[in-house]
């Protein structure tokens, strides 16, 4: 039986929230994000990442 990844609740999250989520480093994450291997978004200094994104991602792992 196949699983999904749930639904992400919110549109955006942090680098330190993502690496939460997905049981990393935030600087690994923060990487990921300036090399384009996570998708996400500068706001000012900080990168954001969409929910989408981290499905997307661990959907790409599995």
């Amino acid at each position: 039986m196949e699983t999904t990844p749930a639904a992400p609740q919110r549109l955006m999250y942090t680098t330190a929230e993502a690496a939460e989520m997905l049981a990393l480093d935030p600087e690994q994450v923060e990487r990921m994000c300036r090399n384009g291997s996570l998708r996400a978004r500068k706001v000012g200094k900080a990168w954001r990442v969409p929910g989408t994104a981290l499905v997307e991602f661990v959907e790409a792992a599995a």
